[in-house]
């Protein structure tokens, strides 16, 4: 038994047990919560395991189904406020077709959507307010660019009070 760096010592059969969970699909923080480790070292316990899509799937749908303020759009994604919302069943009406929460390549950054081959849409809803997220706002803007994507980015008041989709989005349709 090797000691970790924070003192604690973990058998091979926890270290086992971790491998197992995460072959059937767990995720890093589940396994976490259930052998009382950190998800740091559970990720290394775990490196090299990789998902098959159906798994995937499924942590995704574990994922939505705790989101409590969860708001579903009309074709039945589920997004993360009303604005979002808007603009999923404004897409549906218009028949654009998209997907919902795409990654920028291998980051922890998930698009609000995605058209087509190479555009992303984000609503930057609390853009200004807070720090951080502004910083991610910036993030998203390089990760696109780099990307070759393009990004369109829609803010309150391009919903509020006057819907300005149509104008951000004439050539999608």
């Amino acid at each position: 038994m090797t000691k970790a760096r924070n003192g604690i010592r973990y058998s091979t059969a926890v270290k086992k047990r971790a491998k197992l969970l995460r072959t059937e699909g767990k995720t890093h923080r589940e396994i976490a919560k259930e052998l009382g480790a950190r998800i740091s070292t559970i990720h290394l316990w775990t490196t090299g395991i990789f998902l098959s899509p159906s798994q995937k799937q499924g942590i995704e749908a574990r994922r939505n189904q705790h989101k409590m303020n969860a708001f579903i759009a009309g074709d039945g994604h589920i997004c993360d406020s009303f604005s979002e919302r808007i603009i999923d069943d404004w897409f549906s009406k218009h028949k654009i077709v998209h997907e919902r929460n795409v990654r920028y390549r291998k980051t922890k950054f998930t698009a609000d959507f995605k058209i087509g081959s190479d555009t992303f849409v984000e609503f930057f809803g609390l853009a200004g307010v807070q720090k951080a997220y502004d910083k991610n706002i910036k993030k998203k803007r390089l990760l696109a660019h780099e990307m070759g994507y393009r990004l369109i980015e829609i803010y309150p008041e391009d919903i509020y009070p006057k819907n300005k989709l149509p104008i951000l989005f004439g050539a999608f349709y």
